[in-house]
């Protein structure tokens, strides 16, 4: 990713925060889940999570969930709840 204070410069991501438009946008960039880095789970807004359930049927939507139940094993935490 460029660097912030020079664009010519590739600097590494350390915590990049996204809305969740643009975390599905750049999932399927990226190539999938497998293809992006960590995940910060314990910052996922559950409000993401349910926008995407609620988007199911779009295909970016439904990778963006899977990739975030997968990674963060939202499966096992909705049987909590």
């Amino acid at each position: 990713m460029p660097c912030f204070d020079s664009s010519s410069a590739q600097c590494p991501v350390k915590h990049w925060c996204v809305c969740q438009w643009a975390f599905s946008d750049y999932l399927q960039e990226a190539g999938g889940c497998d293809a992006i880095q960590t995940i910060d789970c314990e910052a996922t807004n559950i409000k993401a999570v349910e926008a995407y359930m609620a988007q199911e049927g779009e295909q970016k939507f439904d990778d963006a969930y899977a990739c975030l139940a997968s990674r963060c094993h939202l499966e096992e935490a909705s049987a909590v709840y």
